[in-house]
């Protein structure tokens, strides 16, 4: 699997090239690996003609580009999914699939993939686009604190806030420039600032809350009206005391 490409494809350090003769011979060997194992074979070393036997006998890939993860530019199976849409397998109601989980991450949650260029753009057609920016213009500014609390859910109270919101703000930046025809550029920047400021002051005081009180967990007790100092000092005339006696 790490050593040779089919005919066709280039891939430096690959020094197998198998002929679309042995297509059976090498599904016979690699069709029983797992199907993350094969989707990144698709991409990387298979040509359109072993791809489109080993979807075949391996049905199961298609799942893999059935569900995408917001945001979804950043989703690998987006690769396995151009990959056989540039070969011209791929069924177009896989593609509608597709460019629905971009409209509902757009919708849903400030996410704007859809807006991407190659490869992505490769999926989607300009009026689809068109489409979907007139969709989320008559939605977004009632969305705003819903995109900022989907996100600040995943925030961990171990880490600094501060760049936690840095996709979304970008992705929020995109969409407003995008929508700059149909939207108040101007007012949907200062909602989405508003916003996104608010949770991070926020969040921001319960992790300078929890770093108190890890501190305070980690500092020695010392009983009530008795200073650090005077607990040492104690402690060393005891130590005294005995070597007198």
């Amino acid at each position: 699997m790490n050593e040779i490409v089919c005919a066709g494809i280039h891939r430096q350090g690959a020094p197998v090239v198998v002929p679309n003769s042995l297509a059976d011979n090498l599904l016979d060997r690699i069709a029983s690996l797992p199907s993350s194992s094969l989707s990144n074979f698709i991409v990387n070393r298979a040509n359109k003609f072993v791809s489109e036997k080993l979807l075949a006998v391996r049905p199961d890939i298609w799942r893999q580009v059935s569900f995408f993860s917001a945001p979804i530019k950043q989703d690998a199976d987006v690769r396995l999914l151009v990959a056989i849409h540039s070969y011209g397998i791929l069924p177009e109601e896989k593609r509608l699939q597709f460019v629905e989980a971009l409209r509902r991450a757009a919708i849903d949650e400030g996410d704007d993939s859809f807006l991407e260029g190659a490869p992505i753009r490769l999926l989607i057609k300009d009026n689809e686009v068109e489409d979907i920016l007139d969709e989320i213009s008559t939605v977004i500014l009632g969305s705003i604190d819903e995109y900022v609390d989907r996100v600040r859910s995943g925030w961990d109270t171990d880490y600094d806030p501060d760049d936690h919101f840095d996709i979304l703000h970008r992705s929020l930046e995109n969409i407003a420039e995008a929508l700059a025809d149909r939207v108040d550029k101007e007012e949907l920047e200062e909602t989405f600032n508003y916003s996104i400021s608010q949770a991070v002051d926020e969040m921001r005081n319960e992790y300078y809350q929890s770093i108190d009180q890890t501190q305070d967990e980690h500092w020695p007790v010392i009983s009530s009206g008795v200073s650090l100092q005077q607990s040492q000092a104690d402690s060393l005339s005891a130590l005294f005391r005995d070597v007198s006696d």
